[in-house]
């Protein structure tokens, strides 16, 4: 990534694959997001219901947009 922070809420360096959520969805949660694919929340720091994925450019960012997508767990680290 070419802007932001460099380290996630987790300690975790930022890179592709790895999003922000609210906290409806635990640290360690594997996401699918549809047109995007599997993203892990390692981060917070935005609203509930939204997500913020890292990208590896802010070319690619403004590719993907502000949009609306269908998101699927495929795991939680919470039983």
């Amino acid at each position: 990534p070419d802007e932001g922070g460099e380290i996630t809420s987790t300690g975790k360096p930022v890179r592709k694959g790895v999003c922000a959520s609210g906290p409806e969805y635990p640290f360690g949660t594997i996401l699918y997001v549809e047109g995007i694919g599997e993203v892990v929340v390692e981060d917070r720091g935005v609203s509930n219901g939204h997500l913020d994925i890292a990208v590896n450019s802010k070319k690619e960012a403004y590719s993907i947009g502000r949009t609306i997508k269908k998101v699927y767990v495929v795991y939680s680290p919470v039983r």
